[in-house]
């Protein structure tokens, strides 16, 4: 059996199939079976794929598009023979020592379940840049309550998972890893390795850019992954606060109210805080990420008079030095 199962489902992916797989045969790991699910393809996906003899190669042929939350759950059903399951998209580039270093990351921190990577991203249109993520499982757990810290496509994690209840749920189609990590939080270990370890492709045939939902739908999708979050941690945010979260950490979501008042919005951090405070759990960093996520809400919806107000609110908590050091690394991070 090998030491990792690699999965990745393809829907028409002609243009950039060849360079994803070959940069699994690249790399400087080599204990490794790419199970790859064709889903439904019209284009020239298969006839692709079935160019390549490497024996390490497992190719499955959906007739018709089942879509990637079905083809991800049946690649994770035959993948528990390997000790490790990593994932892999069908348009992007594994940097060739990128299994290497996630291995040898889980073999030196036994502890850690789930481990992502930093990300270079490329295209055709857009200067690369790197994105980071937050490293320790305190902060990816916490910075669930804003946004994915996990690059789905980096995913690296031990196959026991798959009997703790690792699989994608179909009603967060487009959310489904997110949806995923709410679930699994502060059962299991996160972990981000600082360095990237995968190009990861823009262009419009994206599948998250197909996912694309109407504003509300969006929102509804967010509060109840949010919910679930919530329901492991210990935390309860009232209804309000959920929906002000919701809001104000998305530039998409901003527009359905741009006139959130101040006093609501720190109404939502001080329940986020009494929530931390008597689950006896350290609230700095998410306190900081949430103070951050209004300030930019404040921002992009052009309200120059409560910045002020905010900002004199936000003094009384934290320094100077702790508010310039946390957005320069969410600059870093997130930009």
């Amino acid at each position: 059996m090998p030491k990792v199962n690699i999965i990745m489902s393809v829907f028409n992916q002609e243009p950039y199939i060849m360079d994803s797989v070959n940069s699994i045969i690249g790399q400087s790991f080599k204990d490794w079976n790419l199970i790859i699910v064709n889903d439904g393809s019209i284009d020239k996906s298969l006839a692709l794929l079935e160019t390549f003899t490497d024996p390490r190669i497992k190719i499955i042929n959906n007739v018709e598009n089942k879509g990637l939350i079905f083809s991800l759950n049946s690649m994770l059903a035959i993948s528990s023979d390997a000790e490790y399951i990593a994932r892999m998209d069908s348009d992007d580039i594994a940097f060739p020592t990128r299994l290497e270093k996630q291995l040898n990351f889980m073999l030196n921190h036994p502890q850690t379940d789930i481990l992502g990577t930093a990300i270079k991203i490329f295209g055709n249109e857009i200067k690369s840049k790197i994105r980071y993520v937050p490293q320790s499982n305190t902060k990816i757990t916490e910075s669930l309550f804003c946004f994915n810290p996990i690059m789905h496509p980096t995913l690296f994690f031990r196959s026991y998972l798959l009997d703790k209840g690792f699989s994608y749920d179909e009603n967060y189609k487009g959310y489904e890893d997110y949806a995923l990590w709410a679930k699994l939080a502060d059962n299991f270990i996160f972990n981000n390795l600082d360095e990237p370890l995968l190009w990861y492709r823009r262009h419009s045939n994206n599948v998250t850019a197909g996912y694309k939902l109407d504003i509300e739908k969006d929102k509804s999708i967010f509060i109840e992954i949010i919910k679930c979050l919530s329901k492991n941690l210990n935390i309860k945010l009232s209804t309000n606060s959920l929906d002000i979260l919701a809001i104000i950490t998305s530039r998409e979501r901003s527009v359905i109210n741009r006139n959130i008042p101040i006093g609501g919005l720190m109404d939502m951090i001080n329940e986020f805080e009494d929530n931390f405070t008597r689950n006896r759990k350290n609230f700095d960093y998410l306190n900081l990420l949430i103070h951050n996520r209004v300030f930019i809400y404040l921002l992009i919806t052009n309200r120059v008079n409560d910045i002020l107000r905010f900002k004199l609110k936000q003094l009384k908590k934290f320094s100077i030095t702790e508010i310039i050091r946390f957005n320069i690394n969410q600059k870093r991070n997130y930009s």
